[in-house]
């Protein structure tokens, strides 16, 4: 059975790790690469990593583009870190050593009503 998504893709063209279409790959620096994918398509993180790890094992940062847009980017805080952290797209890149700074969250957004019993 095909993926249903997967028809939209030349065979070439599709990525079962990424679980997407793929386009190609760009060393940006000897940390970062960057993949590229179709326009409005988004991929697996774990694949993106790992396809990257195998590419560029130093990575420390895997940029991804949809459609040659800045899309999600993956970073990995340290060399000793084990978690990698998915920044969304309009999140500014911090300052060498600092968090991110995400945009502010609406305060009921973070609120749960608790039911009197």
């Amino acid at each position: 059975m095909t993926n249903p998504d997967q028809s939209a893709h030349p065979p070439e063209a599709w990525s079962r790790a990424l679980g997407t279409g793929f386009c190609g790959w760009r060393v940006l620096d000897d940390t970062t690469l960057a993949l590229d994918l179709p326009a409005h398509c988004a991929c697996n993180m774990t694949g993106a990593i790992r396809v990257a790890q195998a590419i560029l094992p130093g990575v420390k940062t895997v940029q991804t583009f949809a459609g040659g847009v800045p899309d999600t980017r993956y970073e990995k805080p340290s060399a000793r870190a084990q978690t990698w952290h998915a920044i969304p797209p309009h999140v500014a890149r911090p300052a060498t050593g600092s968090r991110p700074s995400y945009p502010p969250t609406p305060r009921n957004a973070r609120t749960r009503r608790r039911t009197q019993p």
